[in-house]
């Protein structure tokens, strides 16, 4: 049987975060392997040809976004690549059973590498629910008229330990309906 390389990253980035999470040894060494899903990290792999990991620091600063969208709990990540550096991915994991949204895209440094003016992507907050929100200003205007300048990409919210989430919105919805839909929800479940 064949393997499936897109298939092989994503599984194994479950299990290692499903592995990490809630034990004492897992909280002393967090991180992630040299290898996965038959990728080596993108600094071993740009390091064959003399270049530098670009990624890092972006990487550091979501990983501190991350962190902090779980309370301070430990976060890590790790960019893998394969040999022709066509296939990337990067892998985010934390040590938290407290979901909140976040988003890599939501930062100025993303931003700053993009050349945009702002993030791409901002997470719009109200009580207890959220919005990840993608932003389409930086579209040039020849994609026509019909295509709205922001997008729900997913929310959720968290009370009492009772999750409701919406993980694909329709482009017709807007964050304050959607934000509304979860309140409303949560309030229902927990009032």
């Amino acid at each position: 049987m064949k393997t499936k390389p897109w298939l092989t990253v994503p599984v194994a980035v479950a299990f290692l975060i499903g592995c990490s999470s809630g034990s004492a040894t897992a909280e002393r060494s967090f991180g992630f392997p040299d290898s996965a899903g038959g990728l080596l990290t993108r600094q071993a792999q740009t390091e064959r040809f003399g270049r530098e990991d670009d990624t890092v620091e972006q990487r550091e600063l979501t990983v501190a976004q991350l962190s902090a969208a779980y309370d301070g709990a430990v976060a890590a990540s790790q960019a893998y690549a394969d040999d022709s550096l066509r296939v990337l991915v990067t892998a985010y994991a934390v040590n938290a059973s407290s979901p909140k949204l976040w988003s890599p895209q939501a930062n100025e440094k993303i931003a700053e590498r993009l050349r945009l003016a702002a993030p791409p992507e901002r997470v719009e907050r109200s009580g207890d629910a959220e919005c990840v929100v993608e932003s389409r200003s930086f579209v040039p205007d020849s994609t026509g008229p019909t295509r709205p300048d922001e997008r729900v990409l997913r929310c959720q919210g968290v009370r009492d330990g009772v999750t409701v989430l919406i993980p694909e919105i329709a482009p017709s919805v807007d964050a304050d309906t959607a934000l509304r839909v979860v309140a409303d929800s949560l309030d229902h479940f927990r009032p």
